[in-house]
């Protein structure tokens, strides 16, 4: 059984708002489609001008994508716009910053992938893109780590196809959009659905390479050509046969119309901002285009860039951006901001706040966030650090800072906590930095628990001495040192791997968790034994036996464990363990008496966290009943 890699997953609930003052990306891209010439744009949003950047002749320039730049080659941009141009089986990409007229790179041109429709990123730097063509040569192939090539070097890339058609099986897939979990939804225009292919997060679950499966998601639809989702979860689908945008849930159901548009208009792609601002491209009976941002929590149209001259648009693509977050609070001491997946919570102890802070969410490429890195003392990260990309991003991060100039904190203590959902293959140590933006350089914080199988990542630290107005949090996958070995958890635990559920108990018992780490250069069964190692238990409950939330499902046998997550406080039974949550060690083991007091029935997840990074974090899952 190959075992899955451990992650951070995503914890939403429903007391977290949406982000508010939703303005919508200050600059939109957008394709013609096949006219003469095929035409991309850039639209600036307050003024509606609107500049071509790249036109070519006998093109057909539809689906778009921003990835980041994630090459440290100098003088590159921070993101690189992609486009696929259908009619030649082509697919390009330029920096939408350059002087124009821009001269693309050509990335793909002819080959075994015919008809791309971009698209989507991933938090590897691949870009996914379908094929209009049916049968074995449709489905969705990927250009691996397309993204962290040097603008200019990204010439002749030979893509994988991830997913074949059955033979005749007529699908044609257009639109992509992802999900907060990472699984991509895709546009099957023929069969008149959406299928889902499981992604990183999904595919270590049921033991498959991610994105190579094709399920279907939502059915009945009626010549669907666009898809996009909010961060929240609902998804929206542009209809051409009955011209239209749907809206449904994060399940797939409860569809609805959320905008018509007159017989005989074309509605085409669409494209979610950070802030859950909706754009969708059109092109009207008379040959002109429209875009029209939707509030997406509405279904309102806010405005449309239309005129006379304006041209059809039919792909959209937004650049990374930020969006402003007011605090949750029931209590001016909780505060809660998300968007999308990701959320910073924070619990002030011993201070007040006059007004409720605020925070802005921004999408940064791995490449600006490795600069911050770079900056935490070597003692915070000894073996070094890289940024735990966003499944859902398209290869970016999202970063938040929080305002506090409000807020008395001196004296008090202060409680960060992210979540995320990161690629399990990838993020296999998660911690967390802080910065303070009114002085240079960066540091973690003291993690008080890490839950890579249920959603969050604390850690806590102590500000004294006045207020702070500018923090920035982001979450890191450490680099350990590699040195040790985990032996694997001792009975009363099996070997059983997540998903499966390696060992039962009764609420009220106490659980002895031993295990032995040895040294790289010896053996599990005759040492040398590692004894100077930190070790760090976290414990949650994923969830009731039975219970459904969202996509997120967890069943009594513990498969498809992937749930909100209920932590729990660490409570040592008897004198032979240390302050919690650290481990005890003595006779070459480390151990920690966990007592079950007040655990209700449920799957937990159990994980060690080794804070001297000798090895990664191991996690096991049990029962309670």
């Amino acid at each position: 059984m190959r075992r899955p890699s451990l992650f951070m997953l995503a914890f939403v609930c429903t007391l977290l708002a949406s982000p508010v003052w939703a303005n919508g990306s200050p600059t939109v891209y957008f394709s013609t489609g096949a006219t003469s010439p095929s035409v991309i744009y850039s639209l600036d949003t307050s003024s509606g001008t609107y500049t071509a950047l790249v036109s070519t002749s006998n093109a057909d320039y539809e689906g778009l994508v921003v990835l980041p730049d994630n090459s440290t080659a100098p003088n590159e941009p921070t993101y690189l716009l992609y486009a696929c141009d259908t009619a030649n089986s082509r697919v390009v990409r330029f920096n939408p910053g350059a002087s124009t007229p821009i001269t693309p790179e050509i990335v793909y041109s002819g080959g075994a992938l015919t008809h791309p429709q971009c698209g989507r990123g991933t938090s590897k730097g691949d870009l996914i893109v379908t094929s209009t063509d049916t049968g074995k040569n449709g489905g969705w192939w990927s250009f691996a780590g397309i993204a962290n090539l040097a603008l200019g070097s990204g010439g002749s890339q030979i893509p994988k196809q991830l997913f074949v058609p059955k033979v005749n099986s007529g699908s044609v897939d257009e639109g992509v959009a992802m999900k907060n979990v990472g699984d991509l939804l895709i546009v099957d225009h023929a069969g008149n659905q959406i299928l889902r292919s499981s992604g990183p997060i999904s595919s270590e679950f049921s033991e498959q390479s991610p994105y190579t499966t094709a399920t279907p998601f939502i059915t009945g639809l009626s010549g669907p050509i666009g898809i996009a989702r909010k961060t929240t979860g609902e998804i929206f689908v542009t209809n051409q046969t009955h011209p239209g945008i749907m809206k449904f849930n994060a399940q797939g159901q409860s569809g609805a119309t959320c905008v018509s548009f007159q017989n005989h208009n074309t509605p085409a792609f669409l494209q979610m901002s950070l802030d859950d601002v909706l754009y969708a491209g059109n092109t009207q009976q008379n040959g002109k285009g429209q875009l029209l941002v939707v509030n997406a929590g509405t279904c309102t149209v806010t405005r449309t860039f239309s005129s006379s001259t304006f041209p059809p648009v039919v792909g959209i693509a937004l650049p990374p951006m930020s969006a402003s977050l007011t605090a949750v609070s029931s209590d001016q001491s909780t505060f809660a901001f998300n968007v999308g997946d990701s959320a910073l919570f924070q619990v002030l102890t011993g201070g007040s706040c006059t007004s409720t802070p605020t925070a802005t969410a921004s999408e940064v490429s791995p490449v600006s966030l490795s600069g911050l890195i770079e900056s935490i003392p070597n003692g915070d990260l000894p073996f070094g650090g890289t940024p735990a990309v966003d499944l859902w991003a398209d290869g970016f991060e999202v970063v938040f800072d929080a305002t506090f100039s409000q807020c008395q904190l001196a004296g008090s203590s202060y409680e960060e906590t992210i979540s995320s959902f990161v690629d399990p293959t990838v993020v296999t140590s998660g911690t967390m930095a802080f910065c303070d933006l009114q002085i240079s350089g960066c540091e973690t914080v003291n993690l008080i628990g890490t839950y890579p199988l249920g959603g969050l990542l604390p850690a806590d630290s102590t500000y004294t001495g006045g207020t702070k107005v500018n923090s920035r949090f982001f979450d890191i996958n450490a680099t350990p040192s590699q040195n040790g070995q985990f032996c694997g958890y001792e009975s009363p635990f099996g070997t059983t791997n997540p998903p499966g559920v390696a060992a039962s108990f009764s609420s009220g018992g106490t659980i002895s968790v031993k295990f032995k780490l040895a040294d790289s250069s010896g053996t599990c069964k005759k040492g040398p034994f590692i004894q100077t190692a930190v070790a760090l238990i976290s414990v949650a409950q994923l969830c009731a036996p039975g219970s459904t939330t969202g996509d997120l499902i967890c069943s009594p046998k513990g498969q498809a464990v992937l749930s909100p997550t209920n932590l729990v406080t660490i409570f040592p039974e008897g004198n032979s363990t240390p302050t919690p949550p650290i481990f005890k060690f003595g006779n070459n083991q480390y151990q920690f008496s966990l007592s079950l007091k007040g655990y209700s029935p449920g799957i937990y997840s159990l994980t060690t966290t080794f804070e001297t990074g000798e090895t990664t974090e191991q996690t096991v899952l049990f029962q309670v009943q």
